[in-house]
């Protein structure tokens, strides 16, 4: 019992150290994007910008199909074989020979179809060039995202992981100065191309340091290890291209039966959330589904699920309530005034994030112990449910439909992962864990009700310090030397 309870304040000081150093990338990506898009904006002016937010969804687009979403099954596979270097390796090799297909297959169709995509993607032929720029970076964006991602995850090396991104980052931000001032809207889509140039470079030098060049970047091919990785993989683009489309119908529905201007509020709602989403899920992603992965469904597994499940409602907590207190400010630093109406619902929407993000947590656990069909039919659910019950009470509720539908469908998935917790008999901490979330659901809840019933600001601050100073000593009562 002793020796359960050593290894819980380990692995929650893991975690939490997880959490801290990995929200570095998030605050680093949120700080350069935002002196980049004033900049671009201010040198380019309209055009620019939105060209530019076009080669990103090139980006997305280019990695999804360069990679086929395989870093999630290569980061599992490689797990399960820690201690077996030649297995890692077939993993490895199988995954830089699909990703090298897959990105020579998409530049020889951007080259041979290049004006067709010009004019589709950017409206004009006159982004010819600038589409080739983008194109190219396509396959280092992909393979870094992708492959090396997954080596760096599979070799349990987040740090590392972390230390590339904000490297590339950086430099690639630094890139953007020189490059728009001499070369206009060229010189941008150059830094943009240059900053996947410096991902791949960063994450391989990193990754480098465990692996030999020929183990990384190898056409060592596997026909069943593919098809394993392709499970984990489709179950991810399943859900993934599900998801965009029902939450795109429930954006347009929204437009056609309550105005564009209303989904503009819409998306405020929304966009809270995803402000602070990476600060949660990098962790989630990149150290604990890792270590799920190598144990499997085992009392190690269980145990750090426990322990991620406290330690991810206390942050969640934290935040929620911090987002809830300088809602108005950050309304007015990222958009203007007239998106205040939005301000009657983002305190809804931010209650739902709280069983959104334990269900998200749950969602990594049942993937990384290779439960696909529970993943699978979970996120069906959420994807289904969110948007239909959305929109069918969109007449009734108005916008308010939305954080209505967005919160029952993540209770629900939350409700059922902790009766999971709490009745499989596998989880030896589960009471603690159930009190936990009880607990700060009631915080949540009460800063809610603080801020609908407009209290003053002092008033308001007093559950988000609060809530810090419980963390920080919750933190100090499971801190141990490891």
């Amino acid at each position: 019992m002793i020796g359960q309870v050593r290894l819980s304040k380990i692995e929650l000081a893991s975690f939490f150290k997880a959490y801290i150093f990995g929200s570095v990338i998030p605050l680093v990506r949120i700080s350069t994007g935002l002196i980049r898009s004033k900049y671009v904006a201010v040198f380019l002016g309209l055009t620019g910008v939105g060209a530019l937010s076009q080669a990103n969804q090139m980006q997305q687009l280019g990695v999804t199909l360069g990679s086929l979403g395989l870093a999630v099954g290569v980061i599992n596979r490689s797990r399960s074989f820690e201690g077996d270097e030649d297995s890692q390796n077939r993993v490895f090799g199988t995954s830089f020979t699909v990703h090298f297909l897959m990105s020579s297959l998409m530049l020889l169709v951007g080259v041979l179809f290049r004006k067709e995509l010009t004019l589709s993607i950017f409206g004009s032929l006159d982004f010819v060039d600038e589409f080739l720029i983008a194109l190219f970076s396509l396959p280092f964006y992909a393979m870094a995202s992708g492959h090396l991602e997954g080596v760096l995850f599979g070799l349990d090396q987040y740090y590392l992981y972390i230390r590339g991104t904000v490297f590339a980052t950086l430099l690639g931000f630094l890139s953007y100065f020189p490059l728009v001032y001499f070369y206009g809207i060229s010189g941008a889509f150059l830094a943009f191309s240059f900053s996947g140039l410096v991902l791949f470079a960063s994450f391989l030098f990193y990754s480098l340091q465990h692996r030999t060049f020929l183990q990384v970047v190898s056409f060592r091919f596997d026909w069943d290890e593919l098809k394993i990785l392709l499970r984990f993989s489709g179950v991810l683009l399943l859900t993934g291209c599900l998801g965009y489309s029902c939450l795109l119908w429930m954006r347009g529905r929204i437009s056609q039966e309550l105005g564009i201007d209303m989904n503009g509020i819409a998306h405020m709602s929304m966009a809270m959330t995803s402000y602070y989403t990476p600060f949660l899920t990098n962790t989630m992603w990149g150290k604990f589904y890792p270590s799920v992965s190598r144990h499997g469904d085992t009392d190690a597994s269980h145990r750090q699920l426990g322990t991620m499940t406290q330690l991810t409602v206390f942050l969640c907590t934290v935040m929620i309530l911090f987002v809830m207190l300088l809602q108005r400010e950050i309304v007015l630093l990222a958009y203007t005034d007239a998106f205040f109406p939005a301000l009657k619902i983002i305190p809804y929407q931010l209650l739902g994030d709280f069983f959104y993000f334990i269900w998200f947590l749950f969602g990594v656990y049942f993937m990384g112990v290779s439960s696909l069909r529970v993943y699978l039919v979970g996120w069906l659910f959420f994807y289904l449910g969110y948007p239909a019950l959305t929109v069918y009470l969109l007449d009734s509720y108005q916008l308010m439909a939305l954080p209505m539908g967005y919160g029952l469908v993540s209770f629900l998935l939350a409700l059922c992962s902790l009766l999971y917790l709490a009745i499989s008999g596998k989880f030896a901490d589960s009471a603690r864990t159930v009190w936990v979330v009880l607990g700060c659901l009631t915080g949540v809840i009460l800063q809610v009700w603080l801020t609908l019933s407009e209290f003053g600001y002092l008033t308001r601050a007093i559950l988000p310090l609060s809530s810090s100073g419980v963390l920080l000593l919750y933190w100090r009562a499971h801190r141990t030397d490891q």
